[in-house]
């Protein structure tokens, strides 16, 4: 069981919970990830379990963020029927001869 005190936050856009995220890697996957490519073994990492969970807590906490971001920006296209860069567009020289 997890001992992150933030299971039980929300996405303050589409309300899933921190918990119900998954990150779509594996233990294994995060393992080889930190794999070390160098000849010399004093380069390797150690990676006992606790070092690869950490790894992978960090891995997921970077795609939660990134997650309410990309769910926040989805939710101004969902209300607004564009793309929130388009309020930023200055029509200033718009001509509606090039339609």
């Amino acid at each position: 069981m997890s001992q992150y005190v933030g299971n039980h936050d929300p996405c303050p856009h589409c309300g899933m919970l921190y918990k119900d995220f998954r990150s779509g890697t594996s233990y294994a996957e995060v393992w080889l990830s930190m794999s070390d490519n160098s000849p010399d073994s004093r380069d390797w990492k150690y990676k006992k379990r606790n070092t690869v969970m950490g790894r992978w807590f960090q891995i997921k906490q970077e795609l939660w963020k990134k997650h309410i971001e990309e769910c926040g920006t989805q939710k101004q296209w969902d209300e607004k029927g564009y793309p929130p860069e388009w309020d930023e567009v200055d029509d200033e020289g718009f001509s509606e001869e090039l339609l």
